[in-house]
């Protein structure tokens, strides 16, 4: 979600909060050296007690391959691979790195699906993504989070967000799409 502020930035930043940049980074760079921090506050379940608390956690991981996704009636076009530890409640949260040379972090894509763990008997199911290549499916062990790099380039000087600007790559927005084709098997 895109979310409006009340507050500009230098309101934000004298309440001690640092907004993390949205990277603008070339969408073709080897970013398999770089390493990604995934923030989150998971949901862990204490069933004994019927208590649900939320922890916060950092997890770092290397982002793999992009490749389409598909979970239940939802595809997900060009989704990064990524080894982050993740638990329920981690969808969401932003996977960013640090940028050495502005000293500032970034984001790159935010994290979205993992399959249950050892589940292949329910393909692409919710909770139980799939890869589609070559029209297959094939369940992998992996986490994965959608590329968020060339959202910068849908703000205007000000910072307000405008899909109809030059450079305004939506992936997701303009391949996305929630009838499920039946070109895969």
């Amino acid at each position: 979600a895109i979310l409006e502020l009340e507050k500009i930035d230098t309101e934000i930043k004298s309440l001690g909060l640092e907004p993390i940049k949205i990277s603008n980074i070339d969408l073709t760079p080897d970013l398999s050296g770089k390493i990604f921090y995934l923030p989150s506050f998971p949901t862990i379940n204490d069933n004994a007690n019927a208590i649900e608390t939320r922890v916060g956690r950092v997890s770092s991981c290397k982002l793999g391959d992009q490749v389409n996704l598909m979970e239940a009636n939802f595809i997900y076009p060009r989704s990064f691979r990524h080894t982050c530890n993740s638990q329920h409640g981690s969808s969401g949260g932003p996977l960013i790195s640090y940028n050495n040379e502005q000293k500032i972090w970034e984001l790159f894509a935010i994290h979205n699906t993992s399959p249950d763990s050892g589940n292949t008997n329910n393909l692409c199911n919710a909770n139980t993504p799939c890869e589609l290549f070559q029209e297959k499916k094939t369940v992998e062990q992996f986490n994965y989070a959608q590329d968020l790099r060339s959202l910068y380039k849908c703000f205007d000087s000000k910072g307000i967000f405008n899909v109809t600007l030059s450079g305004c790559i939506l992936p997701w927005f303009k391949d996305y799409d929630r009838r499920v084709s039946g070109s895969y098997k």
